[in-house]
């Protein structure tokens, strides 16, 4: 066998590989475009979370599973007492020490350029998968403006499983216009081809999320969805006072038996669906709005919003906890409404904290 039939030899066997690849897993390659899809399948690989986080690149950025997960094991010492036993080794005379320690699992399956169909899907994906023992659910009104009079969960008949959704934008589009002999090759790779009709995967950036996807469980994912990866990994944990936690505490809305009527003014077709998921469902969940610069304050920290969570606790058996009245220092903030790496750890805690203060966390067990 001469030198260019090897090549081309080596060259069929690496384009059939990558094809029967992409073929066994061309479920996950079909979403690897849309960060919200991506981040759901992952949080449906990794199991029964005790919570979960949905919302906007609000809470993408506001929530670290880490530090909230650490602080709720801080904040809850007889759940999470080490039990230490004294077991004497039949070897040897020597005393070992079994030390069995509760987990907490905790998983931000917040997203970036969502939009409120698949938002309210995912919801919906995850009540249905029981993906998590306590949701959190941000309600703020960057969700609500993103919506139209289009969004709606899908129905029963209409319904896709979240491993069937499929992503209409970032694809390989077929090219029309060839004629001839350069059309009707062009038409047979595409119509026969995975690897052809899924070829943005074979980008750096895409590859590494199936990565990400395929290594769920064993790697921290969620951090890669945020800005200033590396710097992630070299930051250390920044320690509060519980005097700041006791602070910054948010307005609180519970369940009462005043009745409360509400008109929804603005975005009336979203609010109603989430309002029509909430009401379907079984599972144990809590509602949060989240901080702001005083810039944009009167945007989220308004008497109309405040009107809609006394409606949603009076119509769902639910708490809202909103933080958007808070005054955090701007250091906490990489923009008007994103919080920083500071930020970030400190809402964590905070988090942990008011839900261990108020016993909204023993839902999560």
């Amino acid at each position: 066998m001469n030198r260019l039939s090897k090549y081309i030899l080596i060259l069929l066997t690496f384009f059939i590989t990558l094809e029967l690849f992409f073929r066994h897993n061309y479920q996950e390659i079909l979403i690897l475009s849309d960060k919200q899809l991506i981040k759901s399948a992952i949080l449906k690989k990794l199991g029964l979370q005790n919570v979960a986080v949905f919302g906007s690149s609000r809470s993408n950025d506001a929530f670290d599973s880490r530090y909230f997960s650490k602080q709720v094991v801080e904040s809850n010492p007889l759940i999470f007492k080490r039990q230490t036993s004294d077991v004497k080794n039949p070897n040897s005379n020597i005393l070992a020490k079994n030390k069995d320690r509760i987990s907490f699992q905790s998983f931000n399956a917040a997203s970036i350029r969502m939009s409120p169909q698949k938002y309210l899907q995912s919801l919906n994906e995850a009540f249905k998968n029981q993906a998590a023992n306590l949701f959190i659910i941000e309600i703020s009104e960057g969700i609500f403006s993103q919506s139209d009079s289009k969004a709606t969960i899908l129905t029963s008949k209409q319904a896709k499983s979240a491993d069937e959704i499929s992503i209409n934008h970032d694809q390989g589009l077929k090219i029309e216009g060839e004629t001839g002999i350069e059309g009707f090759l062009q038409d047979f790779f595409y119509d026969n081809f995975i690897l052809v009709q899924q070829r943005h995967a074979l980008k750096l950036k895409t590859a590494l999320r199936l990565l990400m996807l395929k290594s769920a469980g064993y790697i921290p994912s969620e951090r890669w969805f945020r800005s200033g990866i590396i710097k992630s990994f070299f930051a250390k944990d920044i320690v509060f006072m519980e005097e700041d936690y006791k602070k910054y505490s948010p307005q609180i809305y519970q369940k009462s038996s005043e009745h409360t009527v509400y008109v929804q003014p603005d975005h009336e077709v979203f609010k109603n669906e989430l309002m029509h998921l909430f009401k379907n469902i079984n599972n144990k969940y809590i509602l949060i709005n989240l901080p702001v610069k005083i810039k944009v304050r009167e945007q989220e920290c308004t008497s109309k919003n405040r009107e809609f969570y006394k409606y949603m606790v009076y119509q769902l058996d639910t708490t809202v906890l909103d933080f958007s009245c808070l005054d955090l220092p701007n250091d906490f903030f990489k923009d008007e409404k994103h919080l920083n790496y500071r930020g970030r750890v400190f809402f964590s805690k905070l988090l942990a904290h008011h839900l261990t203060s108020m016993d909204l966390i023993k839902n999560a067990f």
